[in-house]
């Protein structure tokens, strides 16, 4: 059989990199963060509609992704986090 070696830890318990935690937080804030500039950048620019102001007819795919509303940004961070790790 396949031998099992156990993780090392300190003496509190703790995985010796305890700072994993720091950067996971990090780059799930970094993908919400990104997933907002997108939206209301990239999918809210008034070229995706036909009509600018009330940003309610979509003239392309763009468009119609910002008419989902305030979810997409989540679903985009999502997939973003996933793709991180």
């Amino acid at each position: 059989m396949a031998e099992v070696k156990a993780t090392k830890t300190s003496a509190s318990g703790k995985p010796k990199n305890s700072n994993s935690f720091w950067v996971n937080l990090l780059i799930v804030i970094a993908s919400i963060g990104l997933g907002w500039f997108i939206f209301l950048v990239v999918l809210g620019d008034p070229k995706h509609f036909n009509d600018p102001e009330t940003r309610m007819q979509p003239k392309d795919f763009w468009g119609n992704m910002y008419l989902g509303g305030y979810v997409v940004p989540f679903l985009m961070a999502t997939f973003f986090t996933m793709f991180a790790f």
